[in-house]
């Protein structure tokens, strides 16, 4: 019996749960998280319009939009052979010109890069993270449970063997296996997701630049 529950205490004892490639991913995660978060919130604070509003609305609140209206309202004062008048009304047509063009960059840079980002940070790479939070719990959770079977083993050797006593090895056996299978999911899981991030690590790294 005693050797029977020592293979099961030892089962993967030395073996790592993941291998040398993907705990270089795995470590990238969290500063990986933390940069599209930091990059996304500062990006977004150097929009000139509301993210989400369409093109008209973000126009009218636009400063050049509201410098180019005030010159046209003004220069309407001055005779129309007026040269401060139509220099006043050139500056109108560029200022207006710019702030479009400036709008249209602006939702391009929320579709191609905005969106992307925030769907990184705020859902793909947390729900990566919670794996890994997962895979560690269930290791301890063996762990506690690998300890309790070789506890009990250890009192049930010191004396007479028992029914009772071998029932509760067994469950505790079983606790172990079912445990262990249970994290050996997890991890399959989690290194599929690694293997994921490090196949589109490249993809994600022109989020910054599009």
């Amino acid at each position: 019996m005693l050797q029977l529950a020592n293979h099961t205490v030892n089962r993967s004892e030395n073996s790592e749960l993941l291998s040398e490639d993907l705990i270089q991913f795995e470590n990238r995660i969290e500063p990986t998280r933390r940069a599209t978060c930091i990059t996304y919130k500062r990006l977004l604070s150097c929009l000139h319009g509301q993210q989400g509003s369409d093109f008209d609305k973000r126009l009218k609140k636009m400063p050049l939009m509201t410098l180019s209206q005030s010159m046209e309202d003004s220069s309407r004062e001055l005779d129309n052979e007026s040269a401060i008048r139509k220099m006043m009304e050139l500056c109108c047509s560029v200022e207006n010109t710019l702030a479009k063009v400036l709008i249209e960059h602006e939702l391009q840079v929320e579709k191609e890069v905005l969106d992307p980002l925030y769907k990184l940070s705020e859902e793909e790479l947390p729900n990566i993270l919670k794996h890994k939070k997962q895979l560690a719990k269930l290791t301890l959770d063996w762990t506690a449970a690998k300890n309790r079977l070789s506890q009990a083993t250890k009192s049930g050797n010191q004396g007479a063997a028992v029914p009772s006593t071998t029932t509760k090895l067994d469950l505790l056996k079983e606790d172990v296996e079912e445990i262990w299978r249970r994290v050996e999911l997890c991890k399959d899981e989690y290194a599929a997701d690694l293997y994921h991030f490090a196949s589109k690590e490249e993809e994600y790294s022109n989020y910054f630049y599009s």
